[in-house]
């Protein structure tokens, strides 16, 4: 009947039934719906948990059932006497147990219900003295977490109401702003930790966040001062969280002390400032060292370059090689220490300049081969003729990574050859340099320390060679300034290459394919050395469209003319000798002798003179390009009639530069500052000025600044800026001012009067244009 009776009085709820025992049934409290008769509609998953606990899992139907007899009037007077107008009412009383132990106790807190039907419903809230006992304890366990939490916590946390009064503070905050827990709850945060110049905007941002719930440091993290106790500021952290509870809102204050940190920054602060200045000085010294010991290199090197052309005996010219020797290698390791000190001090920057690959390609092969002193070591280059003639990158870095390559090549390298070439990478935004050699190479163990600084591959093998091993540390340096990369291949006795890859773009859409006829064709090539070959073809063959047949002797020579008909015949000076002289009539229009040789050949006969360029031997090739070198060698024939004038404040300079640049067929005058340069200007007329930067009085940089602004005859005059300082900075400045050129001393007197030779050469190209326009 119980059972039935249930159900009846559950329907009774209509549709809201099963809503109403679900809603029970996810509560966590003990809940029961009881009638006015006692009987048990519903009773919720703690209900049953309780009742099970206490009766072992007897079928209660009734709430007298559940409670002992002494406890029944209580429930009788709860159910029958219920008083509507609180609606509720309470009892403790004790269950029934199914052991000897103690009964459990339990408060019932009875609340009416009505059903559809207007019939008064009992709910039952049902509570233990385990439960509250329970509920206590999590309570104050709680509450200890919570307070160790905070009291434990380096951030010291401050919780404020809408009057900006403190309601809470950590147990840190005493260490942190000096203030007890004690001292501060009740109190206003403005008075006691905001620092007056803040005040304002604080109560400015509590009265927003007050108005709309929002404030301009809710949710960040920033740091500020905070006021300490004693007076004095500390640096804090500070992030700010609001809450709210009901209608009462609070923003907690999360605070953590930052002098540490901030002292550890401003002493990684004056640290950085202090190397830096350290790297100052350090630049100025190097730049001071760099002109006071380059500058007596260079009258050094200077008067034995004249020393040089006057001596005929056998032993003066050995012992004058010794010291010319020496003194290169002396000039080239001053130079690896002062641009690895520049590198490693961070003055290395990226300038994108226009760059003519062949010029850039001549000058530095041209040099090099100057320094060269092997005459069994070819040096030749090679430029992928596809590839722009003007391309954007930093010339001057590139130069020096190419000429520190090149050099190590020759270094290294006994017999053979050493090859520069340029080429398109594997992107057409990548521009790719090789050097290889046919040198001692490198064996793959050793190979990871080529770019080490101070270090050398073979310690034993390499001290014979020279030099700081510093080269290639300063190479891959610039390299990845520039952002590229550089690798090497390389095998023991079997020759090294070095490979550079680095970005470049371009405007220039002319390739030096599209001003070329040559190239394309047979070549017949001659030499008694296999070695010869193997380099011809390397220089030459770039294509399928160029075809090279080779003859080692004089019959096999012979047999070609008779059997084919080639474009060029390229002959190895080294291997020319009577009998293929006898040969002249047979030769192809284009024929070129390759290196010295004794006796002239018939008119038609070219020297290519070493260093080799396959751009350079495409020209001579080339029958448009006829007329263009008959100039180019009339202009050098010419330099006696070229006026220099050269300034610099040292006499032994002047005197040793005077005299080499006589020598080279110059008509020479010279001035001993930058006022007395720019008066010799407004008089007579120069086809070239060599400037020194570092003069007393009247700077050179400042001297060409007068010069260019002047009105005089000489305004435009190429001027050619020569300094003991070779860094970029003071190339950079000296284009700046107006400088055409510029060359570092000491300089070589050949690779000087090539400089000059090309200045005059684009002076009269655009000289010759203007007339072409305005006629």
């Amino acid at each position: 009947m119980g059972l039935e009776h249930a159900k009846n009085q559950l329907e009774l709820f209509g549709s809201c039934a099963e809503m109403l025992t679900n809603m029970l049934d996810v509560q966590h409290e003990a809940l029961l719906l009881v009638d006015h008769d006692g009987l048990i509609v519903v009773k919720n998953q703690a209900a049953t948990s309780i009742i099970n606990a206490s009766l072992s899992n007897q079928d209660i139907t009734s709430v007298y059932e559940l409670v002992t007899d002494e406890n029944h009037e209580k429930i009788s007077k709860r159910l029958k006497n219920f008083d509507l107008q609180s609606k509720q009412s309470s009892c403790n009383v004790s269950f029934n147990s199914i052991s000897d132990a103690q009964a459990v106790t339990a408060a019932l807190t009875f609340t009416s219900v009505f059903n559809k039907e207007n019939t008064l419903i009992h709910l039952v809230k049902v509570q233990t003295s385990s439960d509250e006992q329970a509920n206590v304890s999590a309570i104050e366990r709680s509450e200890a977490i919570r307070s160790a939490i905070l009291d434990a916590s380096l951030d010291t946390l401050i919780t404020i109401d809408m009057e900006g009064d403190i309601v809470e503070f950590s147990a840190s905050g005493e260490s942190t702003l000096g203030w007890s827990r004690e001292q501060v709850i009740g109190n206003s945060l403005v008075d006691l930790i905001i620092p007056m110049e803040m005040r304002d905007a604080h109560i400015q941002g509590m009265k927003k966040y007050k108005d709309t719930g929002t404030g301009p440091l809710l949710g960040k993290r920033v740091e500020v001062n905070a006021l300490h106790k004693e007076g004095h500021l500390i640096p804090i952290e500070l992030a700010l969280v609001s809450m709210e509870f009901g209608s009462e809102r609070y923003v907690t204050a999360f605070i953590r002390d930052i002098s540490e940190r901030k002292q550890a920054e401003q002493a990684l602060i004056d640290a950085k400032e202090k190397a830096e200045s350290a790297s100052l000085a350090k630049s100025r010294f190097l730049s001071f060292m760099s002109h006071e010991i380059r500058s007596p290199l260079n009258a050094l090197l200077g008067s034995l370059q004249l020393l040089g052309d006057s001596l005929h005996d056998k032993a003066e010219k050995k012992y004058f090689h010794i010291a010319q020797v020496s003194g290169d290698n002396l000039l080239s390791i001053i130079n690896e220490i002062l641009d690895f000190s520049k590198i490693e001090a961070g003055h290395i920057q990226v300038h994108q300049t226009k760059c003519n690959l062949e010029s850039l390609l001549n000058t530095i092969l041209v040099v090099s081969e100057q320094k060269k002193d092997n005459d069994q070591v070819r040096l030749f280059g090679r430029i992928n003729t596809n590839l722009p003639k003007i391309v954007m990158l930093d010339e001057i870095k590139l130069r020096q990574v190419i000429t520190i390559l090149v050099d190590n090549a020759l270094k290294f390298t006994d017999k053979g050859m050493v090859q520069c070439a340029i080429e398109q990478g594997e992107s057409s935004g990548e521009l790719k340099v090789t050097v290889e050699d046919t040198g001692v190479g490198i064996s793959p163990d050793k190979q990871a320390k080529v770019f080490a600084e101070f270090e050398q591959v073979d310690a034993v093998r390499d001290t014979s060679y020279g030099g700081t091993g510093l080269g290639l540390a300063i190479a891959k340096k610039l390299v990845e300034v520039m952002g590229g990369s550089i690798g090497l291949k390389s095998s023991l006795n079997e020759g090294t290459v070095f490979e550079v890859v680095l970005p470049y773009y371009t405007d220039d859409a002319n390739s030096f394919e599209s001003e070329l006829n040559s190239g394309h064709g047979e070549f017949l090539v001659f030499s008694k050395q296999q070695e010869f070959h193997e380099q011809m073809k390397r220089l030459l063959c770039q294509d399928e469209r160029t075809r090279m047949t080779f003859a080692s002797t004089t019959d096999e020579l012979d047999v070609q003319f008779q059997s084919e008909q080639y474009y060029a015949l390229l002959l190895d000076g080294a291997s020319v000798d009577q009998d293929i002289r006898e040969l002249q009539q047979h030769f192809p229009s284009h024929t070129l002798v390759v290196g010295k040789y004794d006796e002239p050949f018939m008119s038609s006969v070219k020297q290519v003179e070493e260093p080799l360029t396959n751009i350079g031997m495409y020209r001579l090739l080339d029958e448009r390009s006829d007329h263009h070198a008959d100039t180019d060698k009339s202009k050098l024939d010419l330099n006696h009639a070229l006026r220099v004038l050269l300034v610099d404040d040292v006499e032994i300079n002047r005197v040793v530069g005077r005299k080499l640049l006589e020598n080279k067929g110059f008509t020479v005058d010279d001035s001993a500052d930058g006022f007395s340069a720019i008066k010799a200007l407004e008089v007579e007329y120069y086809d070239c000025v060599l400037m020194d930067m570092r003069m007393p009085e009247l700077s050179g940089l400042d001297a060409i600044e007068i010069i260019r602004k002047s009105s005089t005859v000489n305004h435009d005059v190429p001027i050619i800026a020569l300094t003991a300082n070779a860094e970029t900075s003071e190339v950079e400045r000296c284009k700046a001012v107006g400088a055409d050129e510029f060359v570092s001393k000491p300089f070589n007197i050949d690779f000087l009067t090539e400089v000059i030779q090309n200045l005059q050469s684009k002076t009269i190209r655009s000289s010759l244009l203007e007339t072409k326009s305005k006629g």
